[in-house]
């Protein structure tokens, strides 16, 4: 951890703004990493999760569940100044009261989808978190029983299609499995 620390730390020196985006398999530790490296970095935090759209608007493409143009308005956008944006509510399928945050020289996008093609070009640095198929079954069965087979059934699946797709883990510059 302390060398990935550091080595974002000479990366970022020479530019005004940094923006490292943490993607990867559901469960392996995404919001844990982008966390930790927030507290080293003094880095903003910005989750994928925030950014889903209402059902009524998703759609059946890879990705389909995302509000890009969202995420580029309200954050990748504004990274060079204050940020201000909604987050998603999933249970309400509205949009929460806005969160504001002070610039910071450095800026996470963490989450599943934090790498689509439409993103790419808003990132300094990347970095892919895997994880044990098993382990990550666990892991979610022990996250949130109740949505244990929604996962398994719907969202894993789609996950692995975006990787493949978009040949996600290749375009990175840090594969961290665990």
């Amino acid at each position: 951890m302390q060398e990935l620390v550091e080595q974002l730390k000479n990366l970022s020196t020479e530019k005004k703004s940094f923006v490292i985006a943490i993607d990867g398999m559901a469960a392996s530790g995404k919001t844990t990493l982008a966390n930790a490296l927030s507290k080293e970095l003094d880095a903003n935090v910005i989750h994928i999760d925030d950014f889903f759209l209402p059902i009524s608007k998703r759609t059946s493409q890879i990705g389909g569940n995302i509000d890009f143009k969202r995420i580029k308005k309200e954050i990748l956008e504004s990274v060079s100044s204050d940020i201000v944006y909604h987050p998603f509510d999933c249970t309400t399928q509205t949009l929460k009261d806005s969160i504001s945050l002070s610039c910071k020289k450095i800026l996470i996008i963490e989450g599943t989808y934090s790498l689509f093609p439409s993103l790419g070009r808003y990132y300094d640095f990347s970095i892919f978190k895997k994880i044990e198929i098993e382990e990550q079954n666990q892991r979610l069965y022990k996250r949130d029983f109740s949505k244990y087979l929604q996962f398994i059934n719907l969202w894993l699946p789609l996950e692995q299609s975006y990787f493949l797709e978009y040949e996600v883990e290749k375009g990175c510059d840090m594969i961290i499995s665990r």
